[in-house]
């Protein structure tokens, strides 16, 4: 039943957005297409490129909480973004 609430308070969520008749800034629109422009090569490529990044940045160790390694994990979220960009506008080409 938890699911089920979780989905309808979704359902509702979407329906009052959708029900408002507001413009999004320009900024906004923009970076919603060029988002899901990549989305599915996000999909496709994250995993494999994190995991070998992951095996050359700290192959034997687990990675601490702390400030060090989530900001090194920032970064590597950053790297992994601008290579799916890459990917699907096909710049390398």
């Amino acid at each position: 039943t938890l699911f089920r609430s979780v989905g309808i308070s979704f359902a509702l969520l979407v329906f009052g957005l959708l029900q408002t008749d507001s413009r999004l800034p320009a900024i906004y629109s923009r970076l919603v297409r060029v988002s899901a422009g990549f989305s599915y090569s996000l999909y496709v490529l994250h995993f494999p490129f994190i995991l070998f990044l992951r095996a050359v940045i700290s192959p034997h160790t687990r990675w601490q909480p702390d400030a060090f390694h989530l900001l090194l994990g920032g970064y590597i979220v950053a790297i992994t973004l601008a290579y799916a960009y890459i990917i699907s506008t096909g710049i390398c080409e």
